[in-house]
């Protein structure tokens, strides 16, 4: 739904692709079924969004590879005159990503490993803070860089941090192992 002037909208909806891949320039990515159901509205004047449903979930034969919630509705408001909003919270879960069956699309130095990784983002009640804590672990990665090899390296990522006014990230906490 397009308001007349186009300062309003919003999108509704649920998408599902069957054997869904990515292609670009002769690689393609692994096929995988998704599913997605959502539900946003933007307004342009106010200065506001709000997210009241999405969900996305991925599957790779019988692995579930992809799975998102949003625990509670989501709302951003960047006007100046911000009168807060309750606090929401979105969950990011990717499991079993191989980065072999992934290279001919993405390239790099990374040439075999599996990861899996949780995102969280909560909006705080102003509405113009998001809060992010992402952990993801590595097994098995084989990659090579000038000449800087690894081979079967365990690997774990934490990352804490804040958007500050939809604006600029504050990194509060990294650590990498």
């Amino acid at each position: 739904r397009l308001s007349t002037d186009a300062r309003e909208w919003s999108v509704k909806g649920h998408i599902t692709a069957n054997k869904f891949s990515i292609i670009h320039n002769n690689a393609s990515s692994p096929p995988m079924e998704l599913e997605a159901d959502y539900d946003l509205a933007v307004n342009w004047i106010d200065k506001t969004a709000r997210l009241d449903r999405l969900t996305l979930d991925g599957t790779r034969g019988n692995d579930k590879v992809l799975d998102s919630r949003l625990v509670q509705p989501m709302q951003l408001d960047w006007a100046d005159n911000s009168t807060g909003v309750s606090e929401s919270k979105l969950e990011i879960r990717l499991a079993k990503f191989d980065f072999a069956e992934w290279r001919p699309l993405l390239g790099g130095p990374i040439r075999a490993g599996d990861a899996n990784a949780f995102l969280t983002i909560t909006s705080r009640p102003d509405g113009k803070h998001l809060d992010y804590e992402l952990n993801a672990t590595g097994h098995g990665f084989i990659a090579a860089q000038g000449q800087l090899e690894l081979s079967n390296a365990e690997v774990t990522l934490a990352s804490k941090g804040t958007v500050e006014g939809l604006k600029s990230i504050d990194l509060t906490k990294y650590k990498i192992g």
